[in-house]
């Protein structure tokens, strides 16, 4: 693991019950969270480019290639290790968003469920 790497994953894991409220939150509205810059600065002068950047999570896995965006990674890395943050992605999709001031955006989607069971249902009410 690289050194920016770790710093990645500390800066996630210092915020992590910050952006599980912003997710639990989210399902009435989305949230928000202003970072110090000075706490990128050391990471951004070793990176080329902006830090910003968007993760879509549901089920635990990025829906969008953050192959690109070591620091969405690490923060993909961080909410698979949270019980809380498994059980949120369960039942919705949130967008997490980086952007050039270090605000972090969060958003919850609700993911629509087949109703498996009913359709079920109809076909055996049918052949009776």
């Amino acid at each position: 693991m690289e050194k920016s790497d770790l710093a990645f994953t500390a800066i996630w894991n210092k915020y992590r019950p910050a952006i599980l409220r912003l997710m639990v939150g989210a399902e009435s509205e989305p949230g928000r969270y202003k970072f110090s810059s000075h706490e990128f600065h050391e990471i951004q002068s070793r990176q080329k480019g902006s830090l910003a950047f968007t993760l879509s999570i549901h089920k635990s896995r990025a829906v969008n290639n953050i192959k690109a965006s070591k620091l969405a990674l690490a923060l993909l890395s961080i909410l698979r290790e949270s019980e809380t943050g498994r059980r949120l992605t369960e039942t919705a999709t949130y967008d997490l968003s980086l952007d050039k001031e270090f605000v972090l955006h969060v958003k919850r989607t609700a993911v629509e469920i087949e109703p498996v069971v009913a359709e079920a249902e109809s076909h055996v009410i049918e052949s009776i």
